[in-house]
């Protein structure tokens, strides 16, 4: 296993003294640390530029605010993790837009303008909490991006995937994702 300090190279510097992220990149070989330190921090820059420490507590990813969250599978030995991509302060109106366009500065696979529409319109004039998510599974070979949308309440999905059903109560979708590189949705 290395430490972080075998990821603090001039090739791959650590992740700006983000200790959590740090230790989370120090399990994984120097490739996928390499690599997925610099989808971090573009996707987390404006935060990591910040000297506010609101901009590391504010996020609705985690209970603590911690806008970054290492996700796990034991059938799968991806690097996986979920980032609050901009500035603590920005709108979560503002998030979806933002993450379709990190999601394509970072990736040949991009999300179809009519997904992206329709998770517009969904969003559009309601509520939101956190407003989207970009979700990364890390290998050697690829990278590969979920984008997370927030549905709002009372909302419904007009897009095209596969609805949650539980025959002993009614299920209200909170989430939608969109794997752009399968081209699928699936809703929590």
């Amino acid at each position: 296993m290395l430490s972080v300090a075998d990821i603090v190279t001039d090739e791959a510097p650590c992740v700006l003294n983000q200790t959590a992220i740090d230790h989370a990149l120090s399990t994984c070989g120097l490739p996928i640390a390499t690599r997925a330190a610099d989808i971090i921090r573009v996707l987390l820059a404006e935060r990591l530029a910040s000297s506010e420490p609101g901009a590391w507590r504010s996020s609705r990813l985690t209970g603590d605010g911690f806008p970054f969250e290492i996700a796990f599978c034991t059938a799968d030995d991806r690097l996986r993790f979920i980032a609050e991509p901009g500035s603590h302060e920005l709108e979560p109106h503002h998030r979806l837009d933002l993450a379709n366009e990190l999601i394509g500065l970072l990736s040949d696979d991009q999300i179809p303008a009519d997904v992206l529409n329709d998770l517009r319109a969904m969003q559009s004039d309601a509520p939101l909490r956190y407003g989207a998510w970009i979700g990364c599974r890390v290998s050697e070979e690829r990278t590969v991006f979920k984008l997370y949308a927030e549905v709002p309440e009372g909302r419904t999905l007009s897009l095209d995937c596969a609805p949650l059903e539980l025959s002993d109560r009614q299920i209200v979708p909170r989430m939608l994702a969109y794997a752009p590189a399968k081209g699928e949705f699936e809703s929590y």
